[in-house]
């Protein structure tokens, strides 16, 4: 099961590289969390849950934007 949702934040460029992380609220080695795309002022993030149960948690997500330039 995954659930998509886009995250805006003002200081995202479309060249930028988005890493994201579970901090907190999931159970171990149930999800994984991968970004889909990137844009001006925002980003796409998958969820996906990788058990073999349904999971119900409320789960933080940290994110790092490091600033990058095509070439």
């Amino acid at each position: 099961v995954e659930v998509g949702f886009t995250v805006t934040n003002s200081t995202v460029a479309a060249t930028d590289v988005i890493i994201p992380n579970i901090a907190s609220g999931a159970t171990a080695d149930s999800y994984l969390l991968g970004v889909d795309a990137v844009g001006a002022g925002s980003f796409r993030l998958t969820l996906s849950n990788t058990s073999a149960g349904n999971l119900g948690e409320a789960i933080t997500i940290n994110f790092a934007v490091i600033k990058a330039v095509a070439t």
